[in-house]
């Protein structure tokens, strides 16, 4: 950990994958599946405030999912643009 400001300190950062954290977001949910049925039967959790946060994760799943998705996209569109480069400079250079 790093100094930031005087006597608090930030966190050091962690790179992870987004595969992992799309892993991570499953398991979560399957967790509070399986947890959240004896919470509201033990009434540590009502069922609306289960639903809300097993939908929020739910989201937060489409949302990695989509820019895992976009990811992929951009890519595809760079190795096309890449290649229509190849392609042109070979034209102009009449390889």
């Amino acid at each position: 950990m790093t100094t930031k400001d005087a006597g608090t300190v930030a966190p050091k950062k962690v790179e992870v994958q987004i595969e992992t954290q799309i892993a991570a977001v499953r398991r979560e949910i399957a967790l509070r599946r399986k947890l959240y049925p004896g919470w509201i039967e033990n009434r540590r959790l009502s069922q609306k405030d289960a639903d809300d946060e097993i939908a929020a994760m739910e989201a937060v799943h489409a949302t990695l999912t989509d820019v895992q998705t976009l990811r992929h996209v951009r890519f595809s569109l760079d190795v096309l643009q890449a290649g229509e480069l190849e392609a042109t400079r070979k034209r102009v250079l009449g390889e």
